[in-house]
């Protein structure tokens, strides 16, 4: 009996004691940015409630009688009870609300090789003006790969500086700074080997009949040609009908003294940019302000130009957008030689658009660029040739047209990082500035317009 008394008494004084010990137990700790919010579940939910109601505050789902929603509203620290389970007990929380304002830091990002600027050329009456100016498009495109992670008005844009400033937390900031190293890695070099290369068809028609006799040693399909009747003859008009039947390369040509080399340079140029190539001149087209009594002029380039971006693929492929265009002047609307400034050329303009895939080393042909050119000689017997009536008997003309094509030979390599560019023109020309010449717009257009 005696130590059922003791028992008692213990028991009793266990059970005044609990509260006070549920009570000095380690509350759980919350932590919330400001106007977080927090789903938290109790089996049994009695009842809930918040210190201060003006750092977080909670509410009840009318579907879910388990659960709570907390609202973390201002920086500030707080409590919460909540009273659940079929004993009524008690949980406690200590709620901390911090503001992410203050975990925010600055941080601004050098580009070293990605650029937001480029340059005109302006060409006034006496001098030429090179004119920096930023690339809207590229300022627009870091904007957008920016903003989902940091917000627009956290990024700041200094595109003649060539940074970018930037707020975020640090795990925000170390994410931009990422995309940023990925989008500013150097570009790879591009050496451009370019030939243009100007056959007659008399050319072509003889160097399809050696090849045509060296049948055994170069892989030929004959084609008969049913006006001569000749089994054995060729048909070879253009430079494309020798390469469906023969394989022809510079060497081929060089061996048999086919074709005059109009242009034979080597362009350097960052993947992605344009080179430029011109063999031609710049025509003067004078133009006059009737108000002012000004003549000023604008220069249109004629002659050869070459256009060509290059890609390079991940598996080292490259990817050449190409426009040749060939321009002449064919005749005069007005007399160039006398001293009006309303004379203006008649310009005869070929151009093609392509874009080929090649590997590094490998040498393209593009073909298809014709010229017909007319000339006419005219000779006479001194004095008896001036002579009224019988002077014609004397003279004679001789009409002469001749054909000739343009084929351009393309090879890429690409450089590698630490290889110098010994002999190669280093020539890095933004084509912007030859935007104001008529018919000079070079800018890639969509793929699909291909060289025959």
């Amino acid at each position: 009996m005696k130590s059922l008394k003791y028992a008692s008494i213990i028991l009793i004084v266990f059970m005044a004691c609990a509260p006070a010990m549920a009570a000095d137990a380690p509350r759980k700790q919350i932590a919330l940015f400001e106007g977080e919010t927090l789903v938290m579940a109790f089996p049994q939910l009695k009842r809930m409630a918040v210190g201060n109601p003006a750092v977080a505050d909670v509410a009840t789902f009318p579907d879910r009688a388990d659960e709570i929603l907390l609202n973390a509203k201002t920086p500030g620290a707080t409590t919460l009870a909540v009273w659940s389970g079929p004993s009524d007990e008690m949980q406690s929380f200590t709620v901390r609300v911090s503001s992410q304002a203050a975990l925010l830091e600055r941080e601004s990002f050098q580009f070293r090789h990605y650029n937001f600027t480029y340059t005109e050329q302006k060409v006034n009456d006496t001098y030429t003006e090179v004119i920096t100016k930023v690339d809207e498009a590229k300022l627009k495109h870091v904007l957008a790969m920016l903003t989902p992670l940091l917000g627009a008005e956290h990024v700041t844009i200094d595109g003649m500086g060539n940074r970018v400033a930037m707020i975020g937390t640090p795990e925000e900031l170390e994410a931009a700074r990422a995309m940023l190293r990925d989008l500013d890695s150097p570009r790879r070099q591009v050496v451009i080997e370019a030939r243009v290369i100007e056959i007659s068809k008399d050319d072509i028609k003889r160097l399809g009949t050696i090849l045509s006799g060296q049948a055994g040693r170069y892989s030929a399909t004959a084609d008969t040609n049913s006006d001569i009747g000749d089994a054995m003859s060729f048909v070879f008009d253009t430079f494309n009908d020798l390469t469906d039947r023969f394989s022809i390369n510079l060497n081929t040509l060089q061996t048999h003294g086919v074709g005059e080399t109009l242009v034979n340079s080597k362009v350097a140029v960052l993947d992605g940019n344009t080179a430029w190539i011109l063999s031609g001149e710049s025509l003067p087209i004078a133009s006059r302000d009737n108000e002012r009594g000004l003549v000023s002029y604008t220069y249109m380039n004629t002659g050869i130009i070459l256009t060509v971006v290059p890609r390079v693929g991940d598996d080292r492929s490259i990817t050449l957008w190409v426009k040749p265009e060939v321009s002449n002047v064919v005749g005069w609307v007005g007399d160039p030689n006398s001293s009006s400034e309303t004379a203006a050329p008649i310009i005869n303009t070929r151009e093609v658009l392509s874009e080929i895939r090649l590997q590094d080393g490998e040498t393209v042909f593009l073909g298809g660029l014709t010229n017909e050119e007319t000339t006419t000689e005219r000779k006479k017997v001194p004095v008896l040739g001036d002579l009224p009536a019988v002077g014609g008997l004397f003279r004679s003309k001789r009409t002469q047209t001749s054909k000739s094509e343009l084929v351009i030979s393309l090879t890429p390599h690409i450089m590698q990082d630490a290889e110098p560019a010994a002999g190669v023109e280093k020539r890095f020309i933004d084509l912007s500035q030859f935007l104001s010449a008529p018919g000079a717009d070079i800018r890639p257009e969509p793929a699909g317009n291909g060289v025959n």
